[in-house]
């Protein structure tokens, strides 16, 4: 099966012990959307991926194989397929927390992927299986393995919901490049210690 190909790479090795973090880059965007009374209705998000993995990914699901640079409509299904079919495990890669407590997320109920230039994009809209109040919740995307690094720079996070609040944006408390940590040599333990260090948290301050 082609999407296996990615498998070692974005899921399999996520899961697994390894010796060298980061191995790709997701720039994320994020939206929250907020119901009357603060429950969260959506997550919408994107990932742009960086031109490294994106060709990978192009090449090894055969994508565009005959190399019109034009994608047609299966293309793209195989592009979502590969990156969100098989996210479950890894909770698409979006902590939600409230007070404190992890709460699981629904399968996206939209998806799609598409290249757009020389990147992979990969856009969904996720919520919690069951009604969760987002008034004392918290939001990370992140790869707790650091085997991807996601950035969610705070013009990439928008907000639909009651006028009285806002979202707050807490910053990675480690502001080092992530292409400076490239190759480092983690144990599964230190990748997930040093990893936590560059995810931001968002959560809610009402008036």
């Amino acid at each position: 099966m082609r999407r296996a190909l990615l498998l070692p790479l974005l899921f399999t090795a996520v899961a697994g012990p390894a010796t060298a973090h980061p191995h790709l880059f997701v720039e994320a965007r994020a939206e929250v959307v907020l119901a009357e009374d603060k429950a969260l209705e959506a997550i919408r998000v994107e990932w742009v991926f960086d031109e490294a993995y994106s060709l990978y990914a192009k090449d090894g699901l055969g994508i565009d194989a005959d190399g019109d640079g034009l994608l047609t409509d299966e293309d793209r299904e195989t592009l979502r397929s590969a990156h969100i079919d098989e996210m479950e495990e890894f909770s698409w890669f979006t902590y939600l927390r409230d007070a404190g407590n992890f709460v699981p997320l629904a399968p996206p109920s939209v998806s799609e992927a598409d290249m757009i230039g020389d990147r992979l994009v990969v856009r969904f809209t996720i919520a919690p299986k069951e009604t969760t109040s987002f008034a004392n919740g918290t939001l990370k995307l992140s790869d707790p393995t650091f085997y991807v690094a996601i950035s969610l720079p705070p013009e990439n996070l928008t907000y639909a919901g009651p006028a009285e609040c806002r979202l707050e944006y807490a910053p990675p408390e480690n502001t080092v490049a992530f292409n400076s940590v490239i190759g480092m040599n983690l144990g599964e333990g230190q990748a997930r210690a040093f990893g936590v260090t560059f995810a931001s948290d968002i959560s809610l301050a009402c008036d």
